[in-house]
């Protein structure tokens, strides 16, 4: 594992093993590469990630019944074009899904007030 604080990019990450086990990673990473070419590289809780449109996350909101509209979608005014945090993705949640969702956490956490 790396020793140092947390990598920026995966090459960094990599660095720090020794090559044999750098070597081993790289074969993962190409087959990723092949399998997901649409899929981004990044590191996440301090450990590489490979990430196809932010799916995971996408998949939640959805599952809390929050919608998105791309007309809504907008890029963040204080980064420069071409960060890869510049553009971001708007999801709503409205009140009523909202109160469906908060009925089920309360459910299952009895003694948790949502409101």
């Amino acid at each position: 594992m790396p020793s140092r604080p947390t990598a920026a990019t995966i090459d960094e990450y990599l660095a720090d093993f020794p090559p044999e086990t750098r070597t081993q990673l790289e074969r993962v990473r190409a087959i990723i590469a092949e399998e997901a070419p649409g899929a981004t590289e990044t590191i996440s809780y301090a450990i590489p990630t490979f990430d196809l449109a932010n799916l995971r996350s996408r998949a939640l909101m959805e599952r809390l019944g929050m919608t998105r509209d791309p007309a809504d979608d907008f890029e963040h005014p204080m980064l420069p074009e071409g960060h890869p945090l510049r553009e971001h993705v708007l999801y709503r949640l409205r009140r009523e899904a909202f109160a469906a969702v908060a009925s089920r956490i309360q459910a299952a956490m009895p003694g948790r007030i949502f409101s």
